[in-house]
């Protein structure tokens, strides 16, 4: 009956978020705030994303399917963050270079969202359109609303105005180096010229591309599934 499918609906949706958030918990070693002006952290982070959050759009019958599942994550990052720190611990294994007193949550979570509400939107309105185009179109799409807002984001982390319990930038691992670029809220270079940031930022792209393409046919496969 349609309670039961509309139950199914956001459990599928809310599987889809912790599918997202699961993705990107593994990448967490490239993907903190001193990455985040690296086409390294571009690249990593569009491994996957699209793929996930376009194959649950498609397959759903909700019109916001990816703006739902990206907020999922976000929801999902937050609480931990605020949850986290709340329950006392220390470390036992050492070395310890900054003194730790409590649970340290991962950051802030990606402002995946936005570039999902893009994606929302072409999706409705390229339905009858073949896969391949509606790549070319929903990729591009995603990977430049991503940097539009991730990357300026990325500044404000680095500020003394993230340092709270909002936004979490003043939390740090026990083993986090005193002078690493982490450390003293510094971007790390991973790219040791422009030519080679901007020769990975164009990979990056392609890659959301191709795992945007991916996403619609995974999410054609998983609607023709019958019981």
């Amino acid at each position: 009956n349609d309670r039961t499918r509309a139950a199914l609906q956001r459990l599928f949706l809310y599987v889809g978020g912790t599918c997202l958030a699961e993705s990107l918990l593994l990448k967490l070693e490239y993907i903190d705030r001193s990455d985040m002006h690296s086409a390294l952290f571009f690249i990593v982070v569009s491994i996957g994303t699209p793929a996930i959050l376009i194959a649950i759009g498609v397959a759903s019958t909700r019109r916001w399917a990816c703006t739902i599942v990206s907020a999922i994550y976000m929801a999902f990052g937050i609480a931990l963050l605020w949850i986290l720190p709340l329950v006392p611990a220390e470390p036992k294994l050492g070395p310890v270079y900054i003194p730790v007193t409590h649970l340290i949550p991962w950051e802030f979570p990606l402002l995946i969202v936005a570039p999902a509400l893009i994606v929302d939107l072409i999706l409705q309105r390229t339905g009858t359109w073949r896969p391949l185009l509606r790549a070319a179109a929903a990729g591009p799409a995603f990977f430049a609303a991503f940097v539009a807002v991730q990357w300026p984001f990325a500044n404000f982390l680095m500020t003394p105005a993230a340092r709270n319990r909002v936004f979490g930038a003043h939390y740090m691992g026990y083993n986090t180096r005193p002078g690493s670029a982490y450390a003293n809220f510094q971007f790390f270079a991973r790219e040791a010229n422009s030519a080679l940031f901007w020769r990975g930022m164009i990979i990056a792209m392609l890659i959301t591309c191709l795992m945007t393409w991916i996403g619609l046919h995974a999410g054609r496969a998983m609607r023709a599934i019958k019981r």
